[in-house]
């Protein structure tokens, strides 16, 4: 979904919730305004929805995503582990847990917890991009292009949907592929369905090329370009 299309369902909620108050604490209104780039407003939403259930793993898993999109790397490690006490095979979780790793410095352990989510079923663009970064970061430039390559061809059946995220990672995966013009094309491309606020994590593509092949051709280019 682009941005606009973000906005109308934030708004569609807004009405229902005029006529019905329960539909503002819906979860999934914290996931619009997570997507809107509005984490501090997706997280109060989504502790509303928690008041009145406490063990939902869809608003557990979107606390977790919001708290790691915000910087608040230590509890959104926390929220995901509360999310998986509910549901272990929650891919978003082990998502989460991947990222916040992934920032922490630590790949292999990264690495596995983006596996744990496709196992689980959450073969996304995105989760499949991430776990290649990983195996680049290790140095294993061999398995890094396997997963960029999956990356790349999920990417391309419009699995994730059209969104900045999906784009972002299209093109990271596309760089690992020394395939520096098309990676350049995709996320300007992108960046014209940004939702809101939504943003690059400028620590992926620090970490990208931390590792000891360092950073792939045209990774600083697409830095500048996503956080420019």
């Amino acid at each position: 979904m682009a941005g606009e299309e973000w906005e109308d369902a934030l708004a569609a909620f807004t009405h229902a919730s005029t006529l019905d108050p329960s539909a503002a604490l819906h979860p999934a209104r914290g996931a619009v305004l997570f997507r809107l780039g509005r984490y501090e407003e997706s997280l109060a939403a989504l502790d509303e929805a928690l008041a009145l259930d406490a063990d939902s793993p869809g608003a557990l898993a979107h606390r977790a995503a919001a708290l790691e999109a915000a910087g608040r790397l230590a509890d959104a490690s926390l929220a995901a582990l509360e999310t998986l006490a509910v549901d272990p095979d929650n891919a978003t979780a082990h998502v989460v847990r991947g990222l916040v790793a992934l920032q922490l410095g630590d790949a292999h352990r990264a690495e596995e917890s983006f596996r744990r989510a496709l196992e689980s079923g959450n073969g996304t663009t995105v989760t499949l991009a991430l776990t290649g970064i990983c195996a680049w970061v290790q140095g294993d430039e061999a398995a890094a292009r396997h997963w960029f390559g999956l990356a790349v061809a999920d990417s391309t059946t419009a699995s994730g949907g059209a969104s900045y995220a999906v784009a972002e990672a299209r093109a990271l995966a596309l760089v690992g592929l020394f395939r520096r013009a098309e990676a350049t094309e995709v996320l300007q491309k992108g960046i014209e369905v940004r939702a809101g606020g939504e943003r690059s994590r400028a620590a992926l593509f620090d970490v990208y090329a931390s590792g000891p092949l360092g950073g792939p051709p045209g990774l600083a280019e697409l830095r500048t370009i996503a956080l420019g």
